[in-house]
């Protein structure tokens, strides 16, 4: 079981190099051209999948001391909404780190709603800031060389030392296209809006609002802005007014070319949400000596959490079939829930490396 859940984590500490390389992090790691890469949602993803791999964690500050303009609050500010206590503290530890850095404020609602939350709390003890099971001299350090920023949070790390190799997304490649469109469209939700539009399928404002992060309300009127101003094309009434675009028409204003593929959508914070969720809960189930029963209850629990999340944050994930509720509730529950997982990281990874299974298997009968 051990073995289950350091697998699924480092599954999706690859995804995150693989963004934060593609937004211009300086990481080894394969950049995609063949999905949207979303720099709040991989913000909030460090923050709290990412504390386990300390050089990934510290080249993400890197990037933000150089990048930091291009995140943009209030999408962090809805998304950090769904995460734990802990997650959230640990982007305004980031934000507040970064902050100081480059001499400009960083996030600063969302510092200042966890200091608040902090002063009406009970003293902690400080804990360590990253999760490893390897040995790591940035796990335990004397106090006098423990970063004075992190700790004020409550996390012990060493001095951070930043290489400034980080560079500036590249809008030429397909998967950086939210921040490009953000370029044209400005910081408000019309960016994140023609995004999903240009890259996903035809959506009412409810669903276009979930899959981006922002309030219906919010989309709904930036909508009726643009499809006013002949941008956005729509059809009937009401809720369930149905929204699109002329793809071709947008991608050539975009990359002056017709040649380009267009990348796919992924709400890749609902994947890291349930991902993150996922290897909790196998850990839990791993280093507690639970009763079969508990198990059982503890699998079915995480897939009515996580199975909608994952199914529902992209075209290709969609088709990963859900655990079967009958295997779910037998002793080797487990077994099923992660047999899920690990199909839906396949997917993902599949996406991220341009790999149609579906058009595969078609070319090969």
């Amino acid at each position: 079981m051990g073995e289950n859940y350091e697998n699924i984590s480092q599954g999706v500490l690859d995804i995150l190099w693989s963004q934060w390389s593609t937004l211009g992090a300086y990481l080894t790691a394969e950049q995609t051209t063949t999905v949207v890469v979303d720099p709040e949602a991989a913000l909030v993803g460090t923050c709290s999948i990412g504390r386990a791999d300390p050089r990934l964690f510290d080249e993400v500050l890197d990037w933000l001391i150089v990048n930091y303009g291009l995140i943009k609050t209030a999408r962090v500010t809805g998304f950090v909404k769904n995460e734990t206590e802990e997650t959230a503290r640990t982007v305004a530890a980031v934000a507040d780190y970064t902050s100081s850095v480059v001499g400009h404020e960083m996030l600063a609602s969302i510092i200042k709603q966890e200091r608040n939350r902090i002063v009406h709390q009970q003293t902690r003890e400080a804990e360590s800031l990253f999760r490893t099971s390897t040995i790591d001299s940035r796990l335990e350090t004397p106090a006098r060389e423990r970063n004075s920023k992190f700790f004020e949070w409550g996390f012990k790390r060493s001095e951070i030392v930043t290489r400034g190799h980080s560079a500036t997304p590249n809008f030429n490649n397909p998967a950086n296209v939210m921040l490009l469109m953000r370029t044209h469209y400005g910081k408000s939700a019309r960016a994140e809006i023609l995004t999903y539009l240009l890259t996903g399928k035809t959506a009412n404002s409810y669903q276009i609002a979930r899959m981006i992060g922002y309030n219906q309300s919010t989309v709904y009127r930036e909508l009726v802005a643009m499809s006013a101003g002949g941008l956005v094309m729509l059809e009937g009434r009401g809720k369930s007014t149905q929204y699109w675009i002329d793809r071709d028409k947008l991608a050539r204003s975009l990359w002056f070319t017709e040649s380009i593929d267009i990348p796919v959508f992924f709400n890749w914070a609902d994947v890291y949400r349930a991902f993150e969720d996922a290897i909790k809960t196998l850990s839990d189930i791993s280093s507690k000596k639970l009763g079969n029963v508990l198990k059982v209850e503890a699998c079915v629990d995480l897939s009515e959490r996580i199975v909608p999340l994952v199914r529902g944050a992209s075209e290709p994930l969609k088709e990963v079939a859900a655990p079967d509720p009958a295997k779910l509730k037998r002793p080797g529950g487990v077994d099923e829930i992660v047999d899920f997982i690990e199909r839906a990281l396949n997917v993902t990874r599949d996406a991220i490396s341009g790999i149609d299974k579906r058009k595969s298997g078609s070319d090969d009968s």
